[in-house]
């Protein structure tokens, strides 16, 4: 990581973590009980996050397949096909987050501890292997 791309981590990092915070005590709130098996509970929190894009990218590759474009409800000239292909790396991405976060809720029954790991682990991700905006 750079040193400019650092300080965009800085800038990104308390907004993704505030995010993994709220998120993954939702989700161990919903989904999570010790009751379950390891796998059970595993693959349900992977699902649960990964879930939505996974969808999306069968709605959209599907479609694309059916009719040679891609789905776009709304019509607009600002819709970037490269939306899909970028959404593709959240699959796994939230796979690693749900299993992180698991594992630490399994050890510490708190959802806080996934949720910081998660959120420095996503922003540096981010930040280090995408395009990023910043002012400076």
């Amino acid at each position: 990581m750079s040193a400019k791309q650092f300080l965009i981590f800085l800038i990104y990092l308390i907004p993704f973590t505030a995010f993994f915070a709220v998120a993954l005590n939702v989700l161990h709130r919903n989904f999570s009980t010790m009751d379950a098996s390891r796998g059970a509970l595993y693959l349900t929190n992977i699902l649960a996050l990964t879930l939505g894009f996974i969808v999306l990218l069968v709605l959209q590759y599907g479609t694309l397949w059916l009719t040679g474009k891609l789905f776009n409800p709304i019509p607009d000239p600002g819709f970037v096909p490269l939306s899909t292909i970028v959404a593709i790396q959240f699959v796994p991405l939230l796979a690693i987050v749900a299993v992180i976060a698991t594992f630490t809720w399994r050890r510490t029954g708190s959802s806080l501890p996934g949720a910081l790991i998660a959120g420095l682990f996503v922003t540096w991700y981010v930040v280090a292997e995408t395009a990023t905006q910043a002012p400076f």
